[in-house]
């Protein structure tokens, strides 16, 4: 007889209809097993075009009270109106090529966006409100005729200045590489609380609108783009080495006048390649273990010596939730005749929703927002009493109670959600919350008001969080308050906090500018310098996050030496746990809640604490409590997200959702979507290779071929950008790069740097439908997927572009020679490719595309160009392409022959980046042909 467990009969099921659109979602939800299993019924609708029209949710579908999303279609197939119960309505209009024009939000916000003749996105104009329009971002292309040498500068085409809400972004200087990556960039800011407002054409204008201070960054790369050195606006320098398989293998930092110092100096990988051992410069040492038939990882071990300082051990069911976390390099502890160990447990319903976790915490924890009542130095680290959370969820995914059990100390937050929408807000024994208490705690476009300590919260125009006033005063100038700005990347530029002190006699200030590579803080007080640090943070360090502080002008604090080494040793979720100085020895330990809040906290003296700023999940936790992931905020005593998704549906119907309830198998990078460990590391590992898939994958899953064409330009201008931005940009139509939540930000198949800045959010936009046809541990069959290139339009945009981008311009027959030599010598190192085939074999079917259509495309051009251009540089570009070709299919034979040892696949393709051949033959058929190891 069948043994009954929690998950039996709680399958997942899909009903489709006719034409096999998932009309309905069934799944099945229970905690206990002597629970009735309760059915969640998700309701999806479709026109008689098969668009999308609504979805609801379990709860709202139980209650048959809305519709969490509903869509209007434009008749080309757009959405033009989104209505949803937590962010309100929004509408798009786009024109004819598909790029957005108009945008209004539920606030009545409108964004307005401008584009050259060549379709290029120029200016984004915004009006809130009640309020004049105001040019909060203005972009300025290498081809406008006001850079110089813009040809030798790789310029066309690729944006030279972009003026955004922090201030100014300027790569003129120096230009970008082959790989389309900026040489050197020159940040400009203006000055704190002010709002952008680019109007006009006077540059001049612009420029007196920004602060004096100009922050230049400088960046060296491999053949293949990865990061050689990067040079910060001080002047440090970290370098960074990789093995045959571009992994990182070491890395470094030169302090400005200093000698080099190692930060990392070893680094061992296994098969399928994650990280074996890491050796830092400290002399700590780090252990890997994983579950072979998975890969999951069972073990962390750190060590100095012969001491262990952390040695995680990691327990799962069967689908991979973390069950049990344990720290066997932590003893038992007591403390008020109470037994507190280092060992988590975690328990799960049939969703997979986290419902119980149970470990220890410092004792007189706060109800509030779950941080420590005071710091505990180490000599006290007995101080420990174990605990118990239970968690419990509505029918929406919402987190509606957090009950806590411990030695005399326990409590329960519950959530009041609205009948209406997700929203939700603290219930407190004081205050009865109504659904229009929690309604009115939310603006139209379902951003929070104020925290529920009462702490008011301002937004700008983007649904950004803008400043956060801590203390209200009479004057709202006068208010103690926490400001933010952010780049047109969507990531905070700068931080300042302001205070009033010793009865409003003393105004102190503390600013905070992020930089690549560094965090700038200076301390005011009254206008007077009082800290002056730079945090230089290192970007290659392996799994550890590795900060060193350095004060200037002698403002370092007492106790702590200046250049201070601060090594951040991390779980399975990048949350820092201890913090090493350069001799191992212990600054701070610190151990999180399930959701995020601090339950532990010990430190070598307070002062220690105040730096660090690197916490749960490897975030920046503010003066206000929140923790800053990068396009939103997060509460970790409530466990739910500020605000909305920006990146709409990608993590379900509850735009206010943590991780799927589940904080300890997923995590999320930025803001939009979870990820579990593994798939985050592989990720990291191949994200430098094909930066236009998202794109490819968008399109080829659209049955249009002159977008399927345009697609395949794309990526081949992703891969040899420098020399073909110019004219493809000029005369191929844009392609729309995600949805509406993206609108106005995309640009041109060259891809402005607005585009690559929002890459995370488009990646978790875009659909992947095509991506899961490709069984990874067999060789792909049938038809290449672009099939027969035919666009002469586009072929002859590339043509013109290899005369006119190169380093020499097409001009006459020796020139045009240089070009096709130019041509030959990059085109191996732009066709690198990863081969894993358990793993990386997706990546690499789309990149053996990437390398056949940079051929094709070529071949194609000298077809159809028009034999009206010089006849010599005609000849030589044919030239060209048959070396090309030739050189690829000699490198295939001889692939074949050796069977691909790495050393001669890094010999000839730059640094192991070769697993498979593309393989062109003459009548320009396309063939790929993976070879096992």
């Amino acid at each position: 007889m069948p043994t009954t467990t929690l998950h039996s009969d709680t399958p997942e099921i899909s009903v489709l209809d006719n034409r096999k659109a998932a009309i309905r979602t069934l799944r099945y939800q229970r905690k206990d097993i002597a629970e009735e299993v309760n059915e969640r019924i998700e309701w999806h609708t479709f026109s008689s075009l098969g668009h999308l029209t609504s979805t609801t949710d379990a709860r709202f579908f139980t209650n048959n009270t809305a519709c969490n999303f509903q869509y209007h279609y434009a008749l080309n197939g757009k959405a033009l109106r989104t209505d949803s119960v937590d962010a309100g309505s929004s509408y798009v209009f786009y024109d004819i090529e598909g790029k957005p024009l108009w945008q209004q939000d539920a606030r009545a916000t409108q964004q307005h966006y401008d584009y050259d003749l060549l379709g290029r996105h120029t200016e984004r104009r915004e009006t809130l409100a009640g309020e004049t329009s105001a040019v909060r971002e203005r972009f300025c292309y290498g081809d406008s005729g006001e850079i110089n040498d813009d040809g030798r500068k790789n310029l066309r085409g690729q944006l030279a200045k972009h003026y955004d809400t922090a201030g100014l972004l300027d790569y003129s200087v120096m230009g970008y590489g082959l790989e389309s990556s900026p040489l050197q960039q020159q940040r400009q800011l203006l000055p704190i609380e002010t709002d952008s407002d680019w109007q006009g054409s006077d540059a001049n204008g612009w420029q007196q609108a920004l602060t004096g201070d100009t922050y230049t960054t400088g960046w060296r790369y491999a053949a293949d783009g990865q990061v050689l050195q990067q040079t910060d606006t001080k002047g440090h320098q970290q370098r960074s080495s990789y093995d045959v398989m571009g992994r990182l293998k070491a890395s470094s930092v030169t302090l400005n006048g200093d000698s080099e110092q190692s930060v990392l100096t070893a680094v061992s990988y296994n098969a399928a390649g994650r990280k074996l051992r890491e050796q830092a410069a400290n002399h700590i040492v780090t252990d890997y273990s994983y579950e072979p038939e998975t890969q999951r990882l069972l073990g962390m071990t750190t060590t100095r010596g012969n001491t262990r300082l952390q040695q995680w051990h990691y327990s799962y069911d069967p689908v991979g939730n973390i069950t049990a976390l344990a720290n066997a390099a932590e003893v038992d502890s007591y403390f008020n005749n109470q037994q507190a160990t280092a060992v988590r447990h975690y328990q799960y319903d049939t969703l997979y929703q986290l419902i119980s976790a149970s470990g220890r915490e410092n004792p007189g924890q706060s109800s509030v927002i779950d941080n420590p009542a005071a710091i505990v130095p180490p000599p006290d680290s007995g101080q420990y009493v174990p605990y118990t959370r239970n968690y419990q969820y509505d029918a929406g995914g919402n987190l509606t109670q957090i009950q806590h059990q411990a030695d005399n100390h326990h409590y329960t937050r519950t959530l009041r959600v609205s009948a209406h929408s997700n929203h939700a807000i603290l219930d407190t024994s004081t205050v009865t919350r109504t659904v229009g208490h929690i309604e009115e705690a939310f603006d139209a476009c379902g951003n929070q008001q104020q925290l529920d300590t009462g702490q008011r919260l301002l937004w700008d125009g983007l649904n950004q969080l803008q400043r956060v006033t801590t203390i209200a005063r009479d004057s709202s100038e006068d208010d103690d308050r926490e400001s933010y700005s952010y780049g047109a990347d969507g990531m905070r530029v700068r931080k300042t906090g302001t205070t009033q002190a010793s009865g409003g006699n003393t105004l102190q200030q503390q600013d905070v500018i992020y930089l690549p590579g560094i965090e700038l803080r200076r301390t005011h007080s009254n206008q007077v310098v009082t800290e002056h640090l730079e945090v230089i943070t290192i970007g290659a360090a392996g799994r550890s996050q590795v900060r060193l502080l350095h004060w200037l002008d002698g403002t370092e604090p007492d106790a702590i030496a200046n250049r201070q080494w601060r090594y951040s040793l991390d779980d399975h979720l990048g949350s820092s746990h201890l913090e090493l100085d350069d001799s191992g020895n212990i600054l701070t330990k610190e151990e999180y809640y399930a959701y995020g809040g601090t339950a532990v906290r010990t430190a070598k003296s307070t002062r220690e604490v105040k730096y660090k700023t690197i916490r749960y999940s490897g975030k920046e936790r503010d003066s206000s409590g929140l923790y800053y992931y990068g396009y939103r905020y997060y509460q970790p005593w409530l466990g739910r997200w500020l605000n909305t998704d920006p990146a709409g549906t990608v993590d379900g119907l509850n735009l206010y959702r943590m991780v799927r309830n589940n904080p300890l198998t997923l995590s999320d990078g930025d803001g939009t979507s979870p990820s579990k460990d593994d798939v985050k590391g592989m990720t990291r590992e191949i994200k430098h290779i094909s930066r236009s898939a998202k794109v490819v994958r968008e399109n080829l899953n659209k049955s249009d071929q002159r977008i399927v064409a345009t697609a395949g330009l794309n990526i081949a201008i992703s891969s040899l950008a420098g020399p073909i931005n110019y004219a493809a940009g000029m005369l191929v139509p844009p392609i729309a790069v995600a949805p509406a939540m993206l609108a106005g930000l995309s640009g041109t198949v060259t891809g402005d740097l607005t585009n690559r800045a929002l890459n995370k959010v488009a990646d978790k936009a875009v659909g992947t439908d095509l991506s899961h046809t490709l069984e990874t541990s067999k060789k792909p069959k049938g038809k290449p997927v672009l099939g027969r290139y035919s666009a002469p339009v586009a072929d002859y945009g590339f043509a013109i572009a290899t005369g006119n981008s190169f380093p020499y311009a097409v001009t006459d027959a020796s020139s045009a020679s240089r070009s096709g030599n130019y041509v030959t010598k990059n085109l191996t190192k732009a066709s690198k490719l990863i081969y894993d085939r358990q793993t990386l074999a997706k990546q690499a079917y789309h990149d053996a595309h990437t390398a056949a259509d940079r051929i094709k495309m070529l071949a194609d051009t000298v077809n159809t160009i028009d034999e009206s251009s010089p006849a010599l540089a005609i000849i030589k570009m044919r030239m060209g392409v048959k070396k090309a070709e030739s050189r690829l299919n000699a490198l295939k034979e001889d692939a074949y022959r050796i069977g691909y040892p790495a050393g001669y696949a890094s010999k000839h393709f730059g640094p192991g980046h070769i697993g498979i051949a593309a393989h062109f033959e003459v009548n320009r058929n396309v063939k790929f042909d993976y070879i096992d190891n």
